[in-house]
This record gives C-alpha cells, sequence and structure tokens, in this order.
C-alpha cells in the first residue's frame, strides 16, 4: 500500500510485480475460474480475494506440494491450492443453491443474505488447507547458504535476493501441516478480510483452522476437493486410457517396489518402529509414511506416479488387499511390541502375502497385533480368529483336515498303486488324530515318501559342515511328494498348486525347519547343487523329520 504513495515503486518491488504478473498470466485459467466462482456486489469478493491470492503466491512461491507424491514439481503447492480452492468453490455453490429453511423450503434469503461471505470463506480455507507445509522443510540457497524463514520472510522475495535453492523435507511431518495453517492465516488476512467475512463466517474459519466442529462445517468439502486436486494431477501424468495392462503394471511396481525396498533396508520389517509388519497371512504397510515412501520408489524406479488413493482402489478392484465391510480400506491396528506390555494404535493398508512375497516371506512380527475391524489377534505367529467369514484369516485345523480329506477321495492317475493310496491313508489318519500344523503336514508327507521305494528325481540328502539336510527342488519335489501322499491335487492349474506349494515353504520357514544361509540374505530358495543342480531349492534339515 506505500508504494502507492511514491511516484516510482523501489527496483525491488518493481521485480515481484513482474514475477506475479508472469506466472498469474500463466496460471490465468485457474485465477479466471475463481473469479467466475465468487459472485458478488461490484466484483468486491474477488478483487479482495485476488490480493490474497497475490499474498499467498509471494510467500510460498514455487514450492512443490509434496517430496513424492502428489504435486511434487515447482509451483506444485501453489497450482493444487488453486484447485483445490475452485474444486471447494463448485461444491459450495451447489450446497448453497440446497439450502433448507426450517419449514423444509429452499432458503433463498439465506442465499441472499450470506451467499457471498461462505463463497469468500471457503475461497480462503481451499486455497490455504495445505498452507502449513512451508513449515515442513528448511530450504537453503545454492550459491549462498543462507536458509530461508519459513516464519517471517516470503519465498517469492528470497529467492529474488539468493537465488535458487534446495529443499530438505522433515522426516516427521505428516500431518503437522494441518495444523499450522492458521499461522498463514493468520498473515495473510488483513483487518478488511476480517471486516468483509463478518464475525460469524470470521469465527466459523478460525474453526475450521482449530479442528473445532461448528454448526456449518465444510471440512469435509474442503477434504473432497482436496482429494479431487491430487485425482488430477495423477490424470494428468496417465496416458489417455488406462487399459488393463497398465493396471496390472501399477500393481506389480507396487509389489516388486515393497520386496526391493525391504532388500534394500529401505523399509524397516517388524520393529519396535516399522514400516511393515509381517503375519502368517497378511503384511501390514503403515500409511502413509511407508505408503509414501513405496509410491515415491515406484516414481523413481518404475517411472509410476500414483497416488495412495488410486493404488488402494486398484488393490481394492482385484482383491489385493483387505477391506472392511464397508468398504474402509485404511485399516487401524494395536500393535504391541516384542516384550513390552504397551500398545500402540496405527493406520495401515493390509495387503495379502502372496502377492508381494511369494516364496520369499520374512519372519513373522514377533509381538502381538489386534485388528478390531477383523476381529484379528496374532501373537508370537500363533493366530486367533473369531470371524470365520473372512477370507484371509489363518484356517483353522478342521478346515485344514477338510481340504487334504477331500483331495484323498481324488487320488489321481498318477497316483496309482497299493502302496501309494496306503501312504495317502496314513497321511490323512495322522491329520485326523495329531491335528497338526502345516508344516506338520509337509514334513510327515516328505517322511512317508521317502520312506516308499520309489526313485525321487529332485528330492536328495545332503552334507554340509556337518549338518544334514532333505532338498526338495522346487515344484518338480513338491510335485513328487504330492504325488505320493496327495498334500495337494495335481489336477488343479499351476497357478493353484504354486499357492499350495508357497504355503508350505512359508509355513516351513517360519517354524524354523529351512536352512537359512547369510550368503542368501537368508531366503527360503537358493541355488543348489549335489547329484544334480538345482535352480532353486528349499534345504529341510534332517533333524526335522521323525
Amino acid at each position: 500500500m506505500l508504494a502507492k504513495l511514491f511516484k516510482r515503486k523501489p527496483a525491488f518491488e518493481d521485480s515481484v510485480n513482474a514475477e506475479i504478473e508472469k506466472y498469474f498470466s500463466e496460471y490465468k485459467k485457474y485465477i479466471n475460474k475463481i473469479d467466475n466462482l465468487l459472485p458478488s456486489y461490484k466484483d468486491v469478493s474477488y478483487e479482495m480475494f485476488y490480493d490474497i491470492l497475490v499474498r499467498f503466491f509471494r510467500k510460498v512461491y514455487d514450492l512443490p506440494a509434496s517430496e513424492n507424491h502428489h504435486h511434487a514439481e515447482r509451483f506444485g503447492l501453489f497450482v493444487h491450492s488453486l484447485e483445490t480452492c475452485i474444486n471447494a468453490l463448485v461444491a459450495q455453490h451447489r450446497k448453497l443453491e440446497l439450502k433448507i429453511d426450517s419449514n423444509g423450503d429452499l432458503d433463498s434469503q439465506f442465499n441472499l443474505r450470506n451467499k457471498e461471505k461462505i463463497l469468500y470463506r471457503t475461497a480462503i480455507q481451499g486455497l490455504l488447507h495445505d498452507a502449513g507445509k512451508v513449515f515442513d522443510m528448511d530450504i537453503i540457497s545454492k550459491k549462498k547458504e543462507i536458509q530461508w524463514d519459513n516464519y517471517d520472510d516470503n519465498l517469492l522475495d528470497f529467492c529474488l535476493i539468493n537465488g535458487d535453492y534446495d529443499i530438505k523435507w522433515y522426516k516427521e511431518r505428516t500431518g503437522k501441516h494441518e495444523k499450522r495453517n492458521i499461522i498463514i492465516l493468520w498473515q495473510i488476512l488483513e483487518t478488511r478480510d476480517r471486516q468483509y467475512l463478518t464475525a460469524y463466517n470470521f469465527i466459523r474459519l478460525i474453526d475450521e483452522f482449530w479442528g473445532y466442529d461448528p454448526v456449518e462445517t465444510t471440512k469435509e468439502l474442503i477434504k473432497d476437493a482436496d482429494i479431487l486436486s491430487v485425482q488430477m494431477d495423477y490424470q494428468e501424468s496417465l496416458p489417455k486410457r488406462e487399459n488393463k495392462d497398465e493396471v496390472y503394471n501399477i500393481i506389480e511396481a507396487f509389489s516388486a517396489s515393497v520386496a526391493e525396498m525391504t532388500d534394500k533396508r529401505i523399509l524397516k520389517i517388524n520393529e519396535k518402529v516399522s514400516d511393515l509388519i509381517v503375519l502368517d497371512t497378511i503384511t501390514l504397510i503403515v500409511n502413509p509414511l511407508a505408503m509414501q515412501k513405496i509410491l515415491g520408489y515406484m516414481k523413481k524406479h518404475y517411472q509410476l506416479k500414483t497416488t495412495r488413493e488410486h493404488i488402494v482402489k486398484l488393490m481394492r478392484d482385484k482383491k489385493i488387499i483387505l477391506e472392511t465391510d464397508t468398504g474402509k480400506t485404511f485399516i487401524h491396528a494395536l500393535i504391541t511390541p516384542p516384550e513390552s506390555v504397551n500398545n500402540f494404535k496405527l493406520n495401515f493398508v493390509i495387503i495379502k502375502n502372496k502377492y508381494i512375497w511369494g516364496c520369499n516371506k520374512p519372519e513373522n512380527f514377533k509381538g502381538k497385533v489386534r485388528i478390531p475391524d477383523f476381529d484379528i489377534e496374532e501373537t508370537d505367529n500363533t493366530s486367533s480368529n473369531k470371524e470365520k467369514s473372512h477370507s484371509e484369516k489363518q484356517p483353522k485345523i478342521s478346515q485344514d483336515k477338510n481340504i487334504y480329506l477331500e483331495t484323498s477321495k481324488k487320488i489321481t492317475e498318477e497316483t496309482s498303486g497299493e502302496d501309494k493310496k496306503t501312504a495317502q491313508q496314513k497321511l490323512y489318519e495322522y491329520i485326523k488324530t495329531q491335528k497338526p500344523k502345516k508344516f506338520d503336514i509337509f514334513l510327515k508327507a516328505l517322511a512317508l515318501t521317502l520312506e516308499s521305494e520309489t526313485t525321487l528325481q529332485n528330492i536328495e540328502h545332503i552334507k554340509i559342515d556337518n549338518q544334514e539336510y532333505f532338498i526338495i527342488g522346487y515344484k518338480d519335489g513338491f510335485r513328487e511328494i504330492a504325488k505320493h501322499t496327495g498334500i495337494f491335487n495335481l489336477k488343479d492349474d499351476e497357478k493353484e498348486q504354486n499357492k499350495a506349494i508357497h504355503g508350505f515353504i512359508n509355513s516351513l520357514y517360519d517354524s524354523g525347519h529351512l536352512a537359512k544361509f547369510k550368503e542368501f540374505e537368508e531366503k527360503p530358495l537358493i541355488p543348489v547343487k549335489a547329484k544334480r543342480e538345482y535352480e532353486k531349492a528349499i534345504l529341510i534339515f534332517k533333524n526335522s523329520i521323525s
């Protein structure tokens, strides 16, 4: 305002204004939409809001909206804020058109009295919904190594004086910006804005930013507008049509990223502070921290950009993750670390193990996990699940018996012969009487197979460093055991057979019956050279077989 008192503006202010005009011209399509969505007498709303836009742009300038998530490019925060503002105004217009009075009639008087003020409040809230992100990072100029004062200084001014900069994002920042948005609100709003809003709307605005629950809340409306902007950014990064192959590419890239990040120790597993918690049949991925790490890795190494909401939707549609009966996919669980009595609650995306680990599932979490939505409770590899209907619950022994007993009735042509039938009968008698776990069933089947006079092509004995093992060739060795004992149906397609094989491997690995070699990163499937050469095989301790 003081600059208007001078015949000539200071040179620095000329540079600031030139930069603002340059980028406001570039983002004119957004600004024009806001103009159209802020109707008022003599266009007062838009003229005042334009000044807010200028102050906001000067504050955030070319900051990205996130490190590896949506709008991660320069000026991303400004564009995302404009999009959210527009989306919120569109939704608010629709809401106000349907405002009902106490008699159940459309309240036209309400619209006449208060509409422009409510829209002005909505525009401010949409624009500043992520403004607190300026406190999520350190900005340091490249040439002069001067740090930006994100509280008192404007980033545009800082860049004009100090040049380009590097960003260092804080690691522990998730959700903090929402509490700090009000700082920027207080800096950017002037007295005339507060007076224009009137006390009623200004108090509502403060309530929203503080997280109170006012009567006319727009919190959900802003949240939906925010998500829509994120989805718009994602859609722009995709080809025009997303075919089935592209969907699978995204899912496969996600699964591969989890496995690779685990191998590289980028993701922490089963620790007191973890990114992933592995159970018998499911893996819990911490949301949003671990999910954002994975999406960032996908973008960098697979050139695939997506959002948490989108990847979760794709995996839900393919039944890769768990969801509640109400469709909820972000699930809360209570975690009790090993040797601790205290638990803490975290939000997770829960994915089925077979889609990320295959045969290389890590050991189970040694603490206690309770997932109330599914009535799942697991402690030290022992699961207790009361809800029978859910497909991912650990099957009870009676269910395991039914599976194998049913298979015994379907003795295939390959298993003809009196000795082979006897082996099957012995195995199912064992299942009936002993109530064994999955690894016990396999070890019993292996023992019966070794006792037979059958020549085995993919199973053999080996001694390494005075320790004796049985080598089971991957797939073919398991099929030899199935042919002899019927532990799975050889008439099933390859996918179902692989599923059964992986289940046995995971159970054997978790129960400590497989050899683990550091030179192979303790993975269950390793290359072995004995009488013949195995590209992949498991080594079972000889003393595991009774």
